[in-house]
């Protein structure tokens, strides 16, 4: 549990340090590391519902944890993803003024070269960087 708490937020930082020129194996060593740290507690709760509770509580608790965790999991996504949207439009919208954010938007990041065209290309790339990263 305490290397959970020490390494996984070191490695949630290391990954803000990605950019645009950085090569995949970064990227991937640095997910690799983040997936580790979290592994390492991520049966935490679980043993401690194992081993303080009594037996017939064992399944009560094991379900308050697994609905916590979904819980959270739903809230959270739900709202980093809210966030990440409004901060992708800002950014665009500083880097690239004259693009069309809202149809770039329903053309989704595997198709933004064809919508974009090389030129603008870094430039809006930049505004999903900057945006991932914050």
């Amino acid at each position: 549990m305490y290397a959970t708490s020490i390494l996984a937020p070191v490695a949630s930082g290391l990954l803000t340090t990605i950019n645009l020129d950085q090569s995949v194996g970064k990227a991937a060593a640095l997910l690799g590391f983040l997936g580790v740290a979290i592994g390492l507690g991520i049966q935490g709760p679980q043993l401690g519902v194992t081993t303080t509770l009594s037996i017939e509580d064992i399944s009560i608790g094991t379900a308050v944890i697994s609905f916590g965790a979904g819980l959270g999991s739903a809230l959270f996504v739900s709202a980093s993803s809210t966030l990440f949207n409004n901060r992708l439009v800002n950014e665009i919208r500083h880097y690239s003024p004259s693009t069309n954010v809202t149809a770039l938007e329903a053309v989704g990041l595997s198709d933004i070269r064809t919508y974009i065209g090389s030129e603008k290309l870094k430039i809006v790339l930049s505004g999903y960087n900057q945006a991932v990263v914050q």
